[in-house]
């Protein structure tokens, strides 16, 4: 009896072990934008084994093919996905409509985005950077690299990377901040949501941040941004009265 006791629970943990050695890796993001989403609740509906999603949206958990996982986070419609395998896979979730009213602004101080930035030089004074505009001549975010011949070495080759990687986060910034995207999160439109996107676009440093939340620095940009008397920042000539009040 004692024998047939020790096999039984032999075989249990056995079942137990062998269950939590299958893992399935993963990355959460918003839908449409891309954005990485952290701190997102994944959970076996199964077994009730949870883990969270790290700053770059990674997470992984111990699951079964044919178990349930459930994903939740605050301002994102909860749902449920059905394993049918444990390949590295990507998710995506959808905001809650009209999320903003329910933000609470977690750190006192949020860093902005500059408006502006020097060029960067090459050789006899020359612009190797120009940010895009259109044809009125306003900002649309992302760069123009100027590139020239050189035989400076790594450190060359490196400055160039970065360029290149400079860019490539810049056309994502710009889509993330298009007015058709921050249409989906803010009551704003016209003149008055172009004035906020120039305000507020993020730079690469800022937005690459691990400190970065789309959804906070969103609000926390729109409550600045309600504190300028609505004819200013409904106004076309919003920067130019700034300039001139500076």
């Amino acid at each position: 009896m004692a024998r047939l006791l020790f096999f039984i629970i032999f075989g249990f943990l056995f079942l137990q072990l062998s269950y939590g050695q299958d893992k399935l890796n993963g990355r959460v993001f918003e839908n449409k934008t891309r954005v990485p989403l952290s701190g997102i609740k994944i959970e076996d509906l199964k077994t009730h084994i949870v883990v969270r999603s790290d700053s770059a949206g990674r997470f992984s958990i111990g699951v079964k093919v044919g178990d349930n996982l459930s994903f939740s986070g605050f301002a994102y419609q909860t749902d449920t996905v059905y394993l049918t395998n444990l390949r590295y896979t990507e998710f995506f979730m959808a905001p809650k409509q009209n999320m903003l009213k329910e933000v609470k602004v977690l750190t006192p101080e949020i860093k902005t985005g500059s408006l502006t930035a020097p060029a960067e030089k090459g050789p006899f004074d020359s612009k190797s950077v120009l940010y895009q505009t259109d044809g009125s001549g306003n900002y649309i975010g992302g760069v123009k690299i100027m590139l020239w011949d050189s035989h400076s070495g790594e450190k060359q080759r490196q400055k160039e990377k970065k360029l290149a990687d400079d860019e490539e986060m810049n056309q994502q910034i710009a889509r993330v901040f298009s007015p058709q995207n921050i249409q989906n999160y803010l009551p704003l439109k016209g003149q008055e949501l172009a004035n906020f996107i120039i305000l507020y676009n993020p730079d690469v440093k800022t937005y690459t941040s691990s400190r970065f939340n789309f959804l906070l620095y969103l609000d926390a940009c729109y409550k600045k941004f309600l504190k300028i008397p609505a004819v200013e920042r409904q106004s076309a000539t919003y920067f130019q009265l700034v300039k001139k009040s500076g």
